[in-house]
């Protein structure tokens, strides 16, 4: 996906599910967080991930979107998100490089 001043890398899934159907929120929570929020394969990642931030991502990343009252719904992976208060924030960033 190419913006003006970036670019991502994107990914449709489209599937149809068999019975019973998980409703929208229920595959959003399975399928979170990506590879591209944490890392693959997972439990390597996670491991990497604890060694070299001095820090807990807490609000990093996160799914936004919608559902309705029959459970369909779409949803996109939200990177480098924040947090407010009162009287500060915190803001979460990153840069994305790749090996390749």
């Amino acid at each position: 996906m190419r913006f003006t001043n970036i670019q991502h890398l994107a990914t449709s899934v489209d599937a149809e599910l068999t019975a019973p159907a998980s409703d929208a929120l229920d595959l959003a929570a399975a399928l979170h967080p990506t590879p591209a929020v944490g890392g693959w394969p997972r439990e390597a990642a996670d491991r990497i991930i604890d060694d070299l931030e001095s820090m807990e991502r807490g609000w990093y990343a996160g799914a936004v979107g919608w559902t309705d009252g029959n459970g369909d719904g779409e949803f996109a992976v939200a990177l480098r998100c924040g947090l407010l208060w009162e009287d500060g924030a915190r803001l979460y960033a990153g840069v994305g490089v790749m090996p390749d």
